[in-house]
């Protein structure tokens, strides 16, 4: 999903997940990876992982890459908790 948001969609995201989740909360979310933030189109993006483990820092989260996750379109699952 967040393949087709701008890194400032991302973190307004995070900043929200991070104040109404609980202790038995779960946020899913999957991302394509490269090295730096890379548009490939006005609509999809491709995301170093540290970006998303900067802002779950910041915003009370702790993330699990789900390595054994198929998907199709080879994009990476993770699955984010409160901390």
């Amino acid at each position: 999903m967040f393949t087709h948001l701008l890194p400032e969609h991302i973190a307004e995201c995070f900043e929200h997940v991070g104040r109404i989740m609980h202790r038995n909360s779960i946020f899913f979310f999957t991302f394509r990876e490269a090295e730096k933030s890379t548009p490939r189109t006005e609509k999809d993006f491709d995301y170093p992982y540290s970006i998303f483990t900067e802002l779950a820092a910041k915003n009370r989260l702790v993330l699990d890459r789900m390595f054994d996750y198929p998907h199709p379109r080879g994009q990476s699952m993770v699955r984010a908790t409160a901390a």
